[in-house]
C-alpha cells in the first residue's frame, strides 16, 4: 500500500501520485503528521482483513491509518487488536462503506 504524505489517502501499489493532491506517494507514513481528530472504524486481529478494509476505504477515497496494538513486541492474534482510524469528518462515510461491504 502507498500513501499520500499530504492528505494521507491510501492507494494500491500501482499508483504513483495522489489523485487529490498530485503528490508523489510514499510507502511509509512514519514521521508524517495526521492533522485532526482520528476515529476508529474497524478493529480486528486478522492482517488480511485489515489490508482488505484499507483497500476498500482507499477505493472510496477515504484516508486511513493502521494502529498496531503494541508494535514494540510480537503480535499475538489471540490477544492483540489492530485498529483502522480515519479522520473524524470521514467517519460516517467509512462506516457506510464498511457496512455496505458486510451486506454484499
Amino acid at each position: 500500500m502507498k500513501h499520500c504524505p499530504k492528505c494521507k489517502a491510501v492507494y494500491t501499489d500501482n499508483y504513483e501520485t495522489c489523485e487529490h493532491c498530485e503528490r508523489v506517494l510514499v510507502n511509509d507514513l512514519k514521521g508524517v503528521a495526521f492533522v485532526g481528530t482520528l476515529v476508529s472504524v474497524y478493529k480486528g486481529t486478522d492482517k488480511n482483513s485489515i489490508e482488505f478494509v484499507k483497500e476498500l476505504l482507499a477505493e472510496s477515497g477515504i484516508s486511513c491509518i493502521v494502529k498496531e496494538a503494541n508494535p514494540a513486541r510480537t503480535f499475538d492474534k489471540d490477544r492483540d487488536c489492530i485498529e483502522i482510524l480515519v479522520k473524524e469528518k470521514d467517519c460516517k462515510k467509512a462506516k457506510t462503506v464498511l457496512k455496505q461491504d458486510e451486506g454484499a
